[in-house]
């Protein structure tokens, strides 16, 4: 089947600018916002096919890479892609490629749904390993110096209570 390359275009920039709407919309929860670009790139990845889905995530990330404020928190400049929260960005790329291969219309809802718990789980290891080997363990302090420290050094039931604190004190 022939794809139409206008209608593959008018897609991608839908795509992107769903993307960037939906990265808008954000739950403070730490130094990495929980935003709803993730929800918008399983729904993009799905719906779109790789072509599509992987050109969507490109725009985004090259329209914030030149500083249109499109990153969570209208952020955008390219030390976005390259700062704390650049390991997400980037790992969007592998989701929206492995999902959108992996996935059609027809497929069935659990396969789908695997197929994006596993794209989300990418973006979480590409995300973390930037933020724990890329920036010295932002886990450690915050920029206001109130979250208690985590350490993953530690024992697992520590670094999730811990974690646990982290996430239901306020820090207003």
């Amino acid at each position: 089947m022939k794809t139409n390359p206008i209608r593959s275009l008018v897609y991608s920039a839908i795509g992107a600018a769903l993307i960037a709407a939906l990265s808008q919309i954000a739950v403070p929860l730490g130094p990495v916002p929980f935003t709803l670009q993730t929800l918008a790139i399983g729904l993009l990845a799905t719906l779109f096919a790789p072509r599509e889905a992987i050109a969507s995530v490109s725009l985004y990330l090259l329209l914030g890479a030149i500083g249109l404020p499109v990153f969570a928190g209208f952020h955008g400049g390219f030390q976005v892609l390259i700062g704390p929260t650049g390991g997400f960005l980037w790992a969007f790329l592998i989701y929206a490629a492995l999902t959108s291969s992996l996935v059609t219309l027809k497929s069935h809802p659990i396969w789908i749904f695997l197929v994006n718990v596993l794209g989300v789980a990418i973006t979480l290891a590409g995300g973390g390993l930037v933020l724990y080997f890329g920036h010295k363990n932002p886990f450690t302090t915050s920029s206001s110096g109130h979250r208690p420290a985590l350490h993953l050094d530690r024992n697992p039931q520590d670094f999730c209570d811990r974690l646990l604190h982290c996430l239901t004190t306020s820090h207003s």
